[in-house]
């Protein structure tokens, strides 16, 4: 009885103190306990409203005996179980009356109810905002402007009243069947409802077309709230307000990313001010050259069209550190990763006062350097990591579901790997497993690559034929051979499946095998392209 009163098959009325069968097969079980074990005293049914019924009482008791019935003793300890009701019953029909005036059971709150659950209505009113949204996006600012649209004008203003009508009958139906806004399931309680609201509001105001309102300011802002009705889109798919809601959900931790790089910025901008405030400047004169400044930076000079221009000393670019504000905003441009004219440019700054030389200041790229970690990279990884973070947490996954998506990824992480090909199980292989499966075998290749990449790195167009270039050759060859000697290696270890069974091993394979091609034909392009690809080694 306890198990089936925890499965749900039983159920306790708390105004009867009847007990309910949720079967028919329960129902026949009941019926054969007899009519006394139905019934409970008012006593108990007080404490089965508070969710126990830990000693039942008062039950049938005589003046000659007391009666305790056996289905009572069986559920003593069994919390009261409500009856199921679907979540879209809890949502339609509440239990407080709606406007005032419709109970629970009312016929009328009862019809509306079940015509907002029915499919049909909803693809109604999902054609009819899909169809309004095109509408809109072919519906140009000035009419005059375009002679013949796709939809005449007309007949997209007539459907737009019938449009705005059937949006107000979806509204009613809600409302008669939900509430409006003080029941528990009130159709404003929703915030995506609330916009749904809004924008109604919006398109009868422009469809009452009130005198006076033509052509003035709050009729624009009318034809403007139009531009929502695409967000009655996001109410009806599920992800995308998911994606919504998880956004809304990290403003607060975005508003402490936002500070610290405001903050950050701050400090920066004041940096800035004093080590490239006022040396922006230059004269406009291409004959005013380092060292010269802003003293000989006077009369007149001729254009290579020969125009006469006055010389003046002035900030050639948009940018520069010379107030707070203008700090502010080259930072901003530095932040978003467009510093290098920003950077060229204070590099290239001298004295107060004084045309600027190329290169001159170098140590200003450590400014730029921190600034773009700072400011760049760690604030939009800190942004990127807490719209992540509050998409998981506002995601609609419960505690459980994270849990067992956690074993799941452990038993994924967990899960033997079984070789496709079977490695040879002669001496010779064993041993040469052996030695490279060792630490030191692949502490030595791992050297052997890093060194090798780090030659590569320091790689120019310059080197072709100095002493660095010939260096640069020698290793590389060596490095080919090393590559050779493992891949062999591999080969009588593993066998020829073992470059199946290991993407890593079959990697170093065709880097090879490039490589050898390139040295065979002599093609530098090829060598060179097959050299790139040993780049990847580092992440193995």
């Amino acid at each position: 009885i306890s198990n089936a009163a925890l499965g749900g098959a039983l159920t306790l009325d708390t105004n009867t103190g009847h007990l309910h069968a949720r079967n028919t097969a329960t129902h026949a079980f009941i019926e054969k306990l007899g009519k006394q074990s139905q019934l409970l005293s008012l006593q108990d049914v007080k404490q089965l409203q508070k969710g126990l019924l830990p000693n039942p009482t008062c039950l049938y008791q005589t003046a000659a005996t007391r009666y305790i019935p056996p289905i009572m003793k069986a559920i003593e300890s069994v919390a009261l179980l409500e009856p199921y009701v679907t979540q879209e019953e809890r949502e339609m029909i509440a239990p407080e009356r709606v406007l005032f005036l419709l109970e629970p059971d009312s016929s009328i709150r009862t019809a509306f109810a079940w015509l907002g659950r029915q499919p049909f209505f909803d693809a109604v009113v999902l054609l009819c905002i899909l169809t309004s949204c095109f509408f809109l996006m072919i519906d140009p600012p000035y009419r005059d402007l375009n002679a013949a649209p796709i939809v005449p004008y007309a007949i997209m203003d007539q459907l737009n009243t019938v449009f705005t009508f059937i949006f107000s009958v979806e509204f009613g139906v809600r409302v008669l069947g939900q509430g409006l806004l003080l029941t528990k399931g009130a159709y404003l309680n929703s915030g995506w409802n609330r916009i749904d609201t809004v924008v109604l509001v919006f398109a009868w105001l422009e469809e009452i077309r009130i005198p006076g309102l033509d052509g003035g300011g709050l009729s624009k802002i009318l034809r403007m709230g139009r531009a929502m009705k695409p967000l009655r889109l996001m109410k009806r798919n599920q992800s995308m307000r998911l994606v919504i809601d998880a956004l809304l959900g990290t403003l607060q931790p975005l508003f402490y990313v936002i500070s610290f790089l405001i903050f950050t910025s701050v400090i920066f901008s004041c940096i800035g001010m004093g080590l490239f405030g006022g040396r922006l400047f230059k004269c406009n004169d291409p004959a005013n050259l380092f060292p010269l400044g802003k003293a000989e930076c006077t009369g007149i000079w001729y254009t290579h069209n020969a125009v006469i221009r006055p010389a003046a000393w002035d900030n050639p670019y948009w940018f520069n550190f010379d107030t707070f504000y203008s700090a502010m905003t080259s930072l901003f441009q530095i932040s978003c990763f467009k510093y290098v004219s920003i950077l060229f440019a204070c590099m290239d700054t001298t004295e107060l006062d004084q045309a600027p030389n190329e290169g001159a200041f170098p140590e200003a790229s450590i400014f730029f350097l921190i600034y773009i970690i700072l400011g760049g990279m760690f604030c939009t990884n800190l942004f990127i990591g807490f719209v992540v973070d509050g998409f998981n947490a506002n995601k609609g996954a419960t505690k459980v579901e994270v849990i067992f998506g956690r074993y799941k990824r452990q038993l994924k992480k967990s899960a033997p790997c079984y070789d496709t090909f079977k490695p040879p199980l002669n001496v010779l292989s064993t041993v040469i497993r052996i030695i490279m499966q060792s630490s030191p075998f692949q502490t030595f290749s791992t050297l052997c690559v890093v060194v090798n990449v780090g030659f590569m790195l320091a790689d120019n167009a310059d080197s072709a034929g100095t002493e660095f270039g010939q260096i640069q050759d020698t290793q590389n060859l060596i490095f080919f051979w090393e590559l050779v000697a493992e891949n062999v290696l591999s080969l009588l270890a593993y066998g020829p499946g073992g470059f199946y069974n290991d993407g890593w091993r079959l990697f170093d394979l065709l880097v090879c095998v490039g490589t050898s091609i390139g040295y065979v034909s002599n093609s530098q392009a090829l060598i060179s392209f097959a050299r790139i690809f040993r780049l990847m080694r580092v992440i193995r």
